[in-house]
Protein backbone atom coordinates (compact mmCIF):
# COMPACT_ATOMS: atom_id res chain seq x y z
CA UNK A 1 0.00 0.00 0.00
CA UNK A 2 2.76 2.27 0.87
CA UNK A 3 4.59 1.73 -2.81
CA UNK A 4 0.49 2.87 -4.13
CA UNK A 5 0.62 6.40 -2.40
CA UNK A 6 4.19 6.63 -3.44
CA UNK A 7 3.21 6.39 -7.04
CA UNK A 8 -0.17 8.61 -6.55
CA UNK A 9 1.72 11.50 -4.47
CA UNK A 10 5.12 11.63 -6.18
CA UNK A 11 4.88 9.39 -9.65
CA UNK A 12 7.67 11.96 -11.19
CA UNK A 13 9.94 10.65 -8.20
CA UNK A 14 9.16 7.11 -8.39
CA UNK A 15 10.12 6.98 -12.25
CA UNK A 16 13.58 8.45 -11.34
CA UNK A 17 14.03 6.35 -8.37
CA UNK A 18 12.98 3.08 -9.35
CA UNK A 19 14.97 1.82 -12.49
CA UNK A 20 18.20 3.16 -10.72
CA UNK A 21 17.20 0.26 -7.62
CA UNK A 22 16.95 -2.59 -9.98
CA UNK A 23 19.89 -4.72 -10.09
CA UNK A 24 20.44 -8.63 -10.02
CA UNK A 25 20.66 -8.20 -5.96
CA UNK A 26 17.36 -5.65 -5.75
CA UNK A 27 15.43 -8.59 -7.78
CA UNK A 28 16.27 -11.27 -5.58
CA UNK A 29 15.36 -8.74 -2.21
CA UNK A 30 11.82 -8.31 -3.96
CA UNK A 31 11.61 -11.90 -4.55
CA UNK A 32 11.88 -12.92 -0.80
CA UNK A 33 9.68 -10.23 -0.25
CA UNK A 34 6.93 -11.55 -2.47
CA UNK A 35 7.64 -14.92 -1.41
CA UNK A 36 7.18 -13.77 2.10
CA UNK A 37 4.29 -12.34 1.29
CA UNK A 38 2.74 -15.42 -0.73
CA UNK A 39 3.72 -17.55 2.16
CA UNK A 40 2.28 -15.15 4.95
CA UNK A 41 -1.11 -15.18 2.98
CA UNK A 42 -1.56 -18.40 2.37
CA UNK A 43 -0.85 -18.90 6.58
CA UNK A 44 -3.54 -16.60 7.09
CA UNK A 45 -6.12 -17.71 4.65
CA UNK A 46 -8.09 -20.10 7.07
CA UNK A 47 -9.00 -17.33 9.36
CA UNK A 48 -10.09 -14.53 6.89
CA UNK A 49 -13.35 -13.44 5.53
CA UNK A 50 -12.49 -15.04 2.51
CA UNK A 51 -9.99 -17.96 2.70
CA UNK A 52 -10.21 -19.30 -1.13
CA UNK A 53 -9.36 -15.59 -1.96
CA UNK A 54 -6.78 -14.71 0.27
CA UNK A 55 -5.47 -18.44 -1.01
CA UNK A 56 -5.64 -17.73 -4.90
CA UNK A 57 -3.93 -14.49 -3.94
CA UNK A 58 -1.45 -16.32 -1.53
CA UNK A 59 -0.18 -18.54 -4.43
CA UNK A 60 -0.31 -15.54 -7.27
CA UNK A 61 2.15 -13.74 -5.16
CA UNK A 62 4.03 -16.35 -4.44
CA UNK A 63 4.76 -17.46 -7.96
CA UNK A 64 5.28 -14.50 -8.47
CA UNK A 65 8.02 -14.18 -6.21
CA UNK A 66 9.56 -17.58 -7.39
CA UNK A 67 9.34 -15.72 -10.99
CA UNK A 68 10.87 -12.44 -10.44
CA UNK A 69 15.05 -13.70 -10.45
CA UNK A 70 14.21 -15.47 -13.84
CA UNK A 71 12.82 -11.95 -15.59
CA UNK A 72 15.73 -10.42 -15.07
CA UNK A 73 17.38 -6.52 -14.39
CA UNK A 74 17.43 -5.44 -17.91
CA UNK A 75 13.84 -6.81 -18.91
CA UNK A 76 12.57 -5.51 -15.90
CA UNK A 77 13.76 -2.12 -17.00
CA UNK A 78 12.82 -2.11 -20.44
CA UNK A 79 9.41 -2.73 -19.08
CA UNK A 80 9.63 0.03 -16.58
CA UNK A 81 10.83 2.82 -19.21
CA UNK A 82 7.76 1.76 -21.64
CA UNK A 83 5.57 1.68 -18.11
CA UNK A 84 6.74 5.45 -17.11
CA UNK A 85 6.51 6.39 -21.02
CA UNK A 86 3.32 6.68 -20.58
CA UNK A 87 3.21 9.27 -18.34
CA UNK A 88 1.60 10.69 -14.75
CA UNK A 89 -1.64 9.57 -14.96
CA UNK A 90 -0.94 5.70 -15.59
CA UNK A 91 1.53 5.84 -13.16
CA UNK A 92 -1.14 7.26 -10.42
CA UNK A 93 -3.45 4.39 -12.14
CA UNK A 94 -1.38 2.16 -10.65
CA UNK A 95 -0.99 3.15 -7.82
CA UNK A 96 -4.81 3.67 -6.88
CA UNK A 97 -4.92 0.08 -7.68
CA UNK A 98 -2.19 -1.08 -5.68
CA UNK A 99 -4.04 0.73 -2.56
CA UNK A 100 -6.99 -0.54 -3.49
CA UNK A 101 -5.91 -4.11 -3.42
CA UNK A 102 -3.80 -3.80 -0.23
CA UNK A 103 -6.97 -2.17 1.28
CA UNK A 104 -9.17 -5.43 0.20
CA UNK A 105 -6.38 -7.34 1.49
CA UNK A 106 -5.70 -5.92 4.43
CA UNK A 107 -9.91 -6.31 4.57
CA UNK A 108 -9.45 -9.67 3.91
CA UNK A 109 -7.12 -11.01 6.41
CA UNK A 110 -8.52 -9.24 9.43
CA UNK A 111 -10.12 -10.96 12.16
CA UNK A 112 -13.41 -12.12 10.98
CA UNK A 113 -16.75 -10.86 13.68
CA UNK A 114 -18.42 -13.83 15.40
CA UNK A 115 -21.54 -14.74 14.75
CA UNK A 116 -23.95 -13.64 17.46
CA UNK A 117 -27.33 -15.76 18.27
Amino acid sequence: MAAGLALIVAPGVVAIIAPAMVTPRGLLLVAAERIAIGLLLLRVAAGSRAPRVVQVLGVIVLINGIATPFFGAARTRMLMAWWFARGPLAIRAVGVLAVLLGGCIAYLVSARRPIES
